[in-house]
């Protein structure tokens, strides 16, 4: 199992949607969709920052986009 918390630029400890849906055996989009609905009260604990990464798409042409959230340790618990 990979890390589930590293440290961002600033040394704080942090983990993302990703990193949670694979310790929790869950698809992605499922903790994202938990971590927009309840938005608000986990930004109780800070601002959720959210970046996008381009995913290649195997044999075919193209990519697709995947949006990851950024939790603190706050947040993520």
């Amino acid at each position: 199992m990979a890390n589930l918390v590293f440290l961002s630029k600033e040394n704080t400890p942090l983990t993302t949607s990703e990193i949670i849906a694979d310790a929790l055996n869950k698809e992605h989009k499922d903790v994202m969709s938990l971590i927009k609905k309840y938005r608000s009260n986990i930004e109780n604990f800070g601002v959720v920052t959210f970046k996008t990464k381009l995913l290649k798409r195997g044999n075919r042409n193209g990519s697709q986009e995947k949006t990851i959230a950024y939790l603190n340790e706050q947040q993520s618990t």
